[in-house]
C-alpha cells in the first residue's frame, strides 16, 4: 500500500507542474486532456543491473483512518524507483511586444581589494613560489600562504578578466548611455572612492577608469587591501542622490541600474574597522578564516550587538536598502566572482533573480552581456490566459529560467 501512494503522490505531482512560455508561431498547437497521463514503469535497484520490470513484496502497513504520504529526506522504503512516462504541461502563455530603447545610466561598483589579483582558483605567488591563499579551500594542493602576492600568470588574475569583460560591457554602450564607476579596497582613502569626475559617456574615458581602479604601484591588475563593501554601497547611495544625471542628451530620461561586482565576503565595518569576528567565531581566532566566513560577518539571531554597528554584511545589505528606498526604480545587479560564498548578496540585488555568480573565467562577459540586455530589454512580455494541456516542448521553445525582459523580440522559450 505503502509503494502505491508513493507511485500516486509522484505522478500527481508530474500532473501538476505548470509554466509560462511564450508565444511562438512554430509551436504545435496545444492539444486536447489526453486519456491517460503517466503510465509507471519500476526499475529495479542498483543501477548496476539491467532495469528489468519488477515487482516488489512490501508489508501492509497499519491501519489508520486517513493514510497519508509523509514527506521526508529518507526513501519510506527499502528500494529506490524509478519513474518513466510521458510528462504533459499546462503552460501560461506570454507575448513579447517591443519597448523603445531608454538611455542608460549604469553606476559600476567594483571590488579592487587583494584577492581580485588571484586566480579563480584562490593561487597567488610568493618569490616564484606559487600557494593557496584562501582558507576557504583546505584541500588544495598547493600549500597555504596568508601573505599571497598577485597569481604569477597576468591573463589569469580575477582583475583582469574582470576588466576586460568591462571593456567589452563599456563598448556596447550606446551614445546617450552614460557610467560612474566606484572601486573599494581599504586601500582606497575611506574604503571606496568614486573615479574621475563622476559619470562619463566617453568610452575611452570609462574603459581607462576601470583600468585605473585600484591599481598597485600602477599596474591595473594588481590590487590590495580587504573588501570594504559596506562603504562602497554607502558611496554609491550618495552618488544617486547628489548630482546623478536624471536626462540624457536626446532629451530622455535615463533609465538607472546599479552593478556590484565582488569576489569577497564583505568584511570592514562602516567606520572602517576590520572584523576579526572574535566575539561570533572565536575559533577561528581573529584570522583570515573569520574574515573568509560569511557567517562571521553578518548579523545573525542570538549574536551580541558589536559596538561597530552592523556587521558588514547586514551593512551592505542596509546600505543597499537604502538606495532601494530612495530610488526603487535602480534596478540593482550583483555578481560574485570565482567561488564567493554569496551569503546575503540576494537581499543586495533588486530581486533575488538579479544576483549572478561567474564561477568560472568564462562566464564573467557573458553575465554582463545579459544584464545589459536585462537592464535595457528591446522587449517586455505579458501573460496571457492558460492552455490545455501539452505533450511536448517544441525545440524552437526550449525551457528556461530566464527573465523575459532580456530577449528580444520574436524569441520564444518556455518559463518552468
Amino acid at each position: 500500500m505503502r509503494l502505491h501512494l508513493i507511485i500516486f503522490a509522484l505522478g500527481t505531482a508530474c500532473l501538476l507542474m505548470a509554466g509560462r512560455t511564450i508565444a511562438n508561431p512554430y509551436a504545435i498547437a496545444p492539444s486536447a486532456a489526453p486519456e491517460h497521463y503517466l503510465p509507471v514503469v519500476l526499475y529495479d535497484h542498483p543501477t548496476t543491473r539491467s532495469p528489468t520490470p519488477t515487482a516488489t513484496a512490501t508489508s501492509s502497513p497499519t491501519p489508520s483512518a486517513t493514510p497519508t504520504p509523509t514527506a521526508s529526506a529518507t526513501p519510506v522504503t527499502s528500494a529506490t524507483l524509478a519513474i518513466s512516462g510521458t510528462v504533459f504541461v499546462k503552460p501560461r502563455w506570454a507575448v513579447y511586444q517591443s519597448v523603445p530603447h531608454q538611455p542608460m545610466a549604469y553606476q559600476l561598483i567594483l571590488d579592487v581589494s587583494g584577492s581580485m589579483s588571484y586566480d579563480y582558483g584562490g593561487h597567488g605567488s610568493v618569490g616564484g613560489v606559487d600557494y593557496q591563499c584562501l582558507t576557504t579551500h583546505p584541500n588544495d594542493p598547493l600549500p597555504y600562504n596568508n601573505s599571497c602576492g598577485p597569481w604569477r600568470t597576468v591573463t589569469e588574475r580575477r582583475i583582469y578578466i574582470t576588466k576586460q569583460a568591462l571593456s567589452q560591457f563599456i563598448d556596447a554602450l550606446d551614445p546617450n548611455d552614460t557610467m560612474q564607476i566606484v572601486a573599494f579596497s581599504t586601500s582606497i582613502g575611506g574604503g571606496a572612492q568614486v573615479l574621475g569626475n563622476g559619470w562619463s559617456s566617453d568610452h575611452l574615458v570609462l574603459k581607462q577608469r576601470v583600468m585605473d581602479a585600484g591599481a598597485s604601484n600602477a599596474d591595473p591588475y594588481q590590487t590590495t587591501g580587504m573588501a570594504s563593501s559596506a562603504q562602497a554601497m554607502q558611496k554609491a547611495g550618495q552618488s544617486w542622490s547628489t548630482g546623478a544625471p536624471i536626462t540624457a542628451p536626446d532629451g530622455q530620461a535615463y533609465r538607472r541600474a546599479t552593478l556590484f561586482m565582488s569576489d569577497s565576503v564583505a568584511d570592514v565595518f562602516l567606520d572602517g574597522q576590520i572584523n576579526s569576528a572574535l566575539d561570533v567565531c572565536p575559533e577561528f581566532l581573529g584570522d583570515a578564516r573569520a574574515r573568509e566566513t560569511a557567517r562571521c560577518q553578518i548579523d545573525v539571531a542570538g549574536y551580541p550587538a558589536s559596538p561597530h554597528g552592523r556587521r558588514p554584511i547586514s551593512e551592505l545589505i542596509y546600505q543597499s536598502d537604502q538606495i532601494k528606498a530612495a530610488s526603487p526604480e535602480i534596478a540593482l545587479f550583483v555578481v560574485g566572482l570565482a567561488d564567493l560564498d554569496v551569503t546575503g548578496l540576494d537581499q543586495v540585488a533588486s530581486a533575488p533573480q538579479l544576483l549572478y555568480l561567474a564561477s568560472q573565467p568564462s562566464d564573467v562577459a557573458p553575465i554582463l552581456s545579459e544584464i545589459q540586455g536585462a537592464a535595457d530589454p528591446t522587449s517586455t512580455c505579458t501573460e496571457t490566459s492558460s492552455s490545455t494541456w501539452i505533450g511536448k516542448i517544441d525545440a524552437a521553445t526550449p525551457p528556461t529560467h530566464r527573465r523575459c525582459q532580456a530577449y528580444p523580440p520574436g524569441y520564444t522559450a518556455m518559463c518552468i
